[in-house]
């Protein structure tokens, strides 16, 4: 059922953005997992745009990826390149982008840690013009980005009552259950 959301709820609820992420980690959906992280990030870096900004744009996911997220991965990235991954998976479900079309930024391709075929063609011939990130260091890189955003929160007041402010618009669902009735004889 819909309910009222909170960043906890939203990102830590049994029906969360971290329960999809998981799941779709689980189940070996490289795409998916990596689709819901980009759009986790989004709908983070929405919280952080000034009350009355009624959209997020680009510069408010550069500014939060660059804030949070990509000091925990395992490579240089830029926030441009981000982005433009993310266009280019949530757009297109494919490593080109505007971004990376544009030459403001290199594609970005994915694989899994302990899955990928060590010898893998594809993935090679991407290797000296692309970034070539671990689907799990994506997973990794996000929480410890989330577990630095809520600290941030707490200790920026300015951060405090935009976050309250925009939460209030993002989905959350939690499970129900009916309640079982027992008609007596």
């Amino acid at each position: 059922m819909i309910t009222h959301p909170s960043v906890e709820r939203v990102l830590h609820g049994k029906r969360g953005i971290l329960a999809g992420i998981n799941a779709c980690v689980e189940c070996k959906c490289v795409m998916s997992a990596v689709t819901l992280i980009y759009a986790a990030i989004d709908a983070m870096a929405g919280l952080t745009r000034p009350v009355d900004s009624v959209e997020t744009d680009s510069n408010h996911f550069k500014a939060w990826a660059e804030r949070y997220f990509l000091s925990f991965l395992d490579q240089p990235v830029t926030p441009a390149e981000l982005w433009g991954a993310r266009c280019g998976v949530v757009h297109a479900y494919s490593p080109e982008s505007r971004v990376s079309r544009g030459r403001s930024g290199r594609t970005v391709v994915y694989k899994w840690r302990h899955g990928h075929r060590p010898d893998d063609p594809l993935l090679a011939s991407h290797a000296n013009t692309s970034i070539i990130l671990e689907v799990e260091v994506l997973v990794e890189a996000f929480g410890k980005a989330i577990e630095l955003f809520h600290g941030r929160i707490d200790a920026e007041p300015a951060l405090k009552v935009r976050v309250d402010h925009h939460v209030q618009g993002l989905l959350c669902y939690e499970p129900w259950h009916p309640v079982p009735i027992v008609v007596a004889a």
